[in-house]
């Protein structure tokens, strides 16, 4: 091992310990170690998971007008249903507020600026209210919803989020930063983790590349 690369590693370490004890002064080591190493620490960021910890609470309009992506994702919670289609089929449905269950989804979500959510997406079940609709082995089932959510938690997500107008409180790193909210934009690369509404509270609750709030001033943390 050359001089050059026990520096590199010398500066990894540093870097790595810095981070675990000082969140504040994280872009200025950021900053410098970029400046010294280069692209290297570009390289790093790519390959590793997201590593900050995040869970916010806000209104549960801060989702409208988004786009959620669904990866092997699980739907849960009550939804009043305008519209239900399994593999092409249209379901009627008498009671519209009903129980949704759905494992394994792949596809997406949009929210509409009303809050309403159009699904589509394919899984291997989907249980509403009573019904229960499974796909055969080794297969999946297309489905497609509309419907309000009342309650819903939605598991296994990696998407970025830019939200506008964001009212609540953001909790970093297990509360070692914590900012309320009260109409910043925020802005979430790559958050991995889960969503839940209970009520009027949205909460998103994972891991992110960086989080960034703006408001007249600028955080960013990476």
């Amino acid at each position: 091992m050359n001089w050059r690369t026990i520096v590199v590693v010398f500066m990894i370490l540093s870097l790595a310990g810095l981070l675990f004890f000082s969140k504040t002064k994280t872009k200025d080591y950021v900053g410098f170690f970029k400046e010294k190493v280069g692209k290297f620490t570009e390289v790093l960021k790519s390959a590793g998971e997201p590593d900050i910890r995040v869970v916010m609470n806000c209104d549960r309009d801060t989702l409208d007008d988004h786009r959620i992506n669904l990866l092997d994702s699980t739907l849960s919670g009550e939804f009043s249903i305008g519209f239900l289609s399994v593999d092409g089929k249209k379901i009627e449905v008498k009671q519209p507020r009903m129980e949704i269950y759905a494992e394994s989804l792949n596809g997406k979500i949009y929210v509409d600026e009303n809050g309403v959510f159009s699904i589509n997406a394919k899984a291997t079940s989907v249980e509403v209210g009573d019904f229960i609709f499974s796909a055969e082995p080794n297969s999946t089932i297309e489905v497609e919803i509309e419907a309000v959510p009342l309650t819903f938690t939605l598991t296994g997500i990696q998407n970025s989020f830019d939200l506008e107008n964001v009212k609540g409180m953001v909790k970093l790193e297990n509360g070692k930063f914590t900012a309320n909210l009260h109409g910043e934009k925020v802005k979430l690369s790559n958050f991995v983790g889960d969503l839940k509404l209970d009520g009027d509270e949205l909460t998103f609750d994972g891991n992110v590349d960086s989080v960034e709030i703006k408001n007249e001033k600028t955080i960013s943390i990476y």
